[in-house]
């Protein structure tokens, strides 16, 4: 009688104690799943980051590889010897680069640098294994430029910004077109004329004010640059 009597009253129990035990253990192996997708999501993470560094690693070397392959194949301007040096040290804020070369390998100030895609800047002073090169970019320096048209037409070239350079043209009714080629014009002792700047985006005049100038894209980035020539 007496086991009749508590059946029915432990059953229920054993049950709900049964259906909460297996409750926590469906739980602890949901947890365990979630924490096994979340690894595994946090290893697929790590991956796809190095993937992308590696593509990216790929791509700064195939840029790195054709620029060296135009600068080899790039014949130097008449009369001028290549002296060839990598970049040690950038300074955005001072449109300044040093490279290693110097006095010992004739490098000289005011001597052009550049690589295959065209004007990096010019020497401006030297120590006998390091030069300071001033970017085109610099609003400080003053290059003569022409745009390779028939006639040309020549200007001074300045930097606006790392991105942007202006030309501003000697004479009011030069003419310039957007797309136009702008080029060294060798009206220098040391630059030669003829060196890829960049090419005409926009110009403006004023005649009132007697300004006529174009703002031009430049070839050369420097933030992707590693080795580079002097023009000797």
């Amino acid at each position: 009688m007496f086991h009749q009597a508590v059946g029915p009253l432990v059953f229920p129990v054993s049950v709900r104690i049964g259906a909460a035990v297996d409750a926590a253990s469906d739980f602890s192996e949901g947890m365990l799943h979630a924490n096994f997708l979340a690894s595994s999501n946090r290893a697929l993470l790590v991956q796809k980051r190095a993937a992308d560094l590696y593509g990216e690693r790929i791509d700064e070397l195939e840029r790195e590889n054709e620029a060296l392959r135009k600068m080899i194949g790039l014949p130097p301007p008449s009369g001028t010897h290549r002296v060839p040096a990598q970049i040690a040290g950038i300074f955005p804020t001072d449109s300044r680069i040093t490279i290693t070369a110097g006095s010992a390998q004739s490098v000289k100030p005011g001597m052009a640098v550049v690589t295959g895609d065209g004007l990096v800047g010019v020497v401006q002073s030297v120590s006998p294994h390091t030069s300071q090169v001033t970017l085109v970019s610099s609003p400080y320096l003053r290059i003569g430029a022409v745009t390779s048209r028939n006639p040309p037409s020549a200007g001074l070239l300045h930097g606006e910004s790392t991105n942007m350079l202006v030309l501003e043209f000697l004479d009011f009714d030069a003419a310039v077109q957007n797309g136009d080629l702008v080029v060294t014009s060798g009206f220098s002792e040391h630059i030669p004329r003829g060196i890829p700047i960049g090419r005409v985006v926009a110009y403006e005049e004023s005649k009132e004010l007697g300004i006529r100038r174009s703002r031009v894209f430049p070839f050369v980035h420097i933030g992707a640059v590693r080795e580079v020539f002097v023009l000797e």
